[in-house]
C-alpha cells in the first residue's frame, strides 16, 4: 500500500513544481509586457523627436532668413525712433506678418510687444535664460533658437534675437509654429508626452529639462506632473546628478531614485542634444526624463504572488482533505480485506500477514511464538438443529470471548467456519496445559440466545515456531494434528 501513498505524494509534488513554473512564467510575461511598454514609449518619443527635427530643418532656413530681415527692420526703426513706446505697433505687425515682436530692456522686462498680454513679463528670475539674454543683448549678433515653448501661452514657437547697436535693448521675434505650419501639431513633443502618459500606464511622469552649458543646473521646461509647475528650477539633487552625468557622457542614463514616501522608481534620462557645427548648443538642447511606475509592476507581481500562494493553500487543503478521505477509504477497504465480516476478527489473510511480520521480528530478537488452533466441538449440531442464523451469532460471541480472554498483544483471528487461530509471542511450552485450561474456562459459562443456553467447548492444538515448522502450512498441520489429539482426549473424558 505504501507505494500508492508515495505515488500520490509524488503527483502532488509534481503539481506544485508545475504550478510554481506557471507562476514564474506568468511573472516573466508580466515583466516582459511592462518592459515592452517601456520600449514602445521610448521608441515613440524618439521617433517624434527625430521626425520633428527633420521637419524643423526643412523650415528653419526660410524662417531664419525672414526673422533676420524683420529683426534688422526693427533695429533700423529703433535707430530712426529710439522712443520704443511711441512705435506704431499695427504698422510693424503689418510689415512683419506672421511674426510677433518683443522689445526687452536692460532689466530683462518686455516693455513693448505686438502681444499685449506679454508686456511686463520679466525674465530676470530665470537665471540661465537671463544670462543668455544679456549675452545676446551685448553681442549684437542675430541668433535663432530652435522650437521652444512660450512661457505664458504654452504654444510651440520659434524665437530669434538681435541686440540694438547701443546694447540697451534686445529685439525678440517669435512665430506660432502651429499656426504657420499646422502639420507640426502632429510632431509636437510637448503634447506627445501627455498622450504617452495617458496611453501607457507604465509611465508615471515625463519631464523635459532645459539645461545650462555644463549640465550643473536645470529647470523643468515641460512636465506631465500636475503637482509641478513648468520652468520649476527646484530640482531633486539626485535628478541633477543624473542630468550632469547625461551631459558629461552624452549617453542615456538609468537610475532608481527615491521619491516621496520612500518609493523607488526607475528614471530614464534621454539626451536630445543639438550642435552648431561642432559646438554644443546647450540652449537648444534638452533632456527628457521618463519616470516609470515600477510600483504598478510590483503590485501586479505581488498580486500574482498572493494569488499563487492562495491557490497553493487552497489546493493543498483540498489535496490533504482528499488524501485523508482516500486514506480512510483505503484503510477501510484494507480493513475489510483483512477482517472477518461476521466476527469482526482478523481473517486468515491478516493472520498470514501477521505471521510473516512476527517471523521477522522473532528472528531479529531471537524469540519464539506459539500457534494455537481452536476448533468448536459439535458446532455442526448447532447449525443443523437451530439454523445458521443462531450459529453465526454464536460464532460472533465466541470471537468476543476470545478477544477479551487474551492479552492485547496476543493476536486472535478466525480462519473460517468454527476454526480460530491465536498467535502468542514468547510462549513457554511448559505452560501449554495451563493455556488449554484457560481457553476452556473462557467458555465455562454457556452462551444465552433467545432464552436458550448453548454449552460451547473447544479443542486446542498448539504448534511452536520455529521448532515445529518454518511455514504457516507446516505449523497449521502440526497444530491441527495436536488439536485432534485434544478433541479425542475430550471425547474420552466424556
Amino acid at each position: 500500500m505504501k507505494w500508492r501513498y508515495t505515488l500520490v505524494i509524488l503527483i502532488f509534488i509534481l503539481f506544485l513544481i508545475s504550478s510554481f513554473n506557471n507562476y514564474l512564467n506568468t511573472k516573466d510575461i508580466v515583466i516582459s509586457e511592462f518592459n515592452t511598454q517601456k520600449r514602445i514609449v521610448e521608441t515613440n518619443l524618439k521617433d517624434i523627436i527625430k521626425y520633428a527635427n527633420i521637419s524643423a530643418k526643412v523650415t528653419e532656413k526660410t524662417l531664419n532668413e525672414s526673422m533676420k530681415k524683420n529683426s534688422n527692420y526693427l533695429v533700423d526703426l529703433y535707430r530712426d525712433n529710439p522712443n520704443i513706446l511711441d512705435w506704431n505697433n499695427e504698422e510693424i505687425k503689418d510689415y512683419i506678418g506672421d511674426f510677433d515682436f518683443y522689445i526687452i530692456d536692460e532689466n530683462l522686462e518686455i516693455i513693448n510687444s505686438s502681444v499685449e498680454k506679454d508686456i511686463g513679463l520679466n525674465f530676470s528670475k530665470y537665471k540661465a535664460f537671463s544670462n543668455l539674454l544679456r549675452e545676446r543683448m551685448e553681442s549684437g549678433i542675430f541668433v535663432t533658437d530652435r522650437l521652444d515653448l512660450s512661457i505664458k501661452d504654452k504654444i510651440l514657437r520659434k524665437y530669434s534675437y538681435l541686440g540694438t547697436y547701443d546694447k540697451k535693448y534686445l529685439i525678440e521675434l517669435s512665430i506660432n509654429i502651429f499656426e504657420k505650419y499646422p502639420e507640426f501639431k502632429d510632431m509636437d513633443i510637448f503634447s506627445t508626452i501627455e498622450k504617452l502618459k495617458d496611453d501607457y500606464n507604465v509611465v508615471k511622469n515625463i519631464n523635459i529639462y532645459r539645461i545650462n552649458e555644463d549640465g550643473t543646473d536645470a529647470g523643468i521646461l515641460q512636465t506631465t506632473n500636475k503637482d509641478i509647475e513648468n520652468y520649476n528650477t527646484n530640482i531633486n539633487i539626485d535628478i541633477l546628478s543624473s542630468i550632469f552625468e547625461v551631459v558629461k557622457t552624452k549617453k542615456e542614463v538609468i537610475h532608481s531614485i527615491e521619491e516621496d514616501k520612500k518609493v523607488l522608481r526607475e528614471h530614464k534620462f534621454i539626451p536630445i542634444f543639438n550642435y552648431n557645427e561642432t559646438e554644443f548648443d546647450w540652449w537648444n538642447s534638452y533632456i527628457i526624463e521618463l519616470v516609470y511606475d515600477e510600483m504598478k509592476l510590483n503590485f501586479k507581481i505581488n498580486d500574482l504572488k498572493k494569488r499563487y500562494v492562495l491557490d497553493i493553500l487552497v489546493i493543498s487543503v483540498l489535496f490533504m482533505f482528499f488524501s485523508y478521505m482516500i486514506y480512510r477509504l483505503m484503510e477501510k477497504l484494507e480493513s475489510l480485506a483483512y477482517t472477518d465480516h461476521l466476527t469482526e476478527l482478523p481473517n486468515r489473510k491478516m493472520f498470514e500477514k501477521k505471521f510473516e511480520y512476527y517471523k521477522k521480528e522473532i528472528k531479529r530478537n531471537r524469540e519464539n511464538m506459539a500457534i494455537l488452533f481452536l476448533d468448536l466441538n459439535n458446532f455442526k449440531d448447532i447449525n443443523d438443529n437451530y439454523g445458521h442464523e443462531i450459529g453465526d451469532k454464536i460464532l460472533k460471541l465466541v470471537g468476543q470471548r476470545l478477544m477479551h480472554g487474551f492479552k492485547e498483544e496476543d493476536f486472535v483471528a478466525r480462519l473460517g467456519g468454527d476454526e480460530f487461530i491465536v498467535i502468542l509471542k514468547n510462549f513457554d511450552e511448559s505452560n501449554k496445559d495451563i493455556m488449554r485450561e484457560k481457553i476452556k474456562n473462557m467458555f465455562k459459562n454457556p452462551i444465552k440466545l433467545k432464552d436458550k443456553f448453548f454449552d460451547i467447548s473447544t479443542s486446542v492444538g498448539i504448534a511452536y515456531y520455529p521448532e515445529d515448522g518454518q511455514t504457516i502450512k507446516e505449523l497449521l498441520k502440526k497444530s491441527d494434528f495436536d488439536m485432534y489429539k485434544d478433541k479425542n482426549t475430550n471425547k474420552d473424558k466424556q
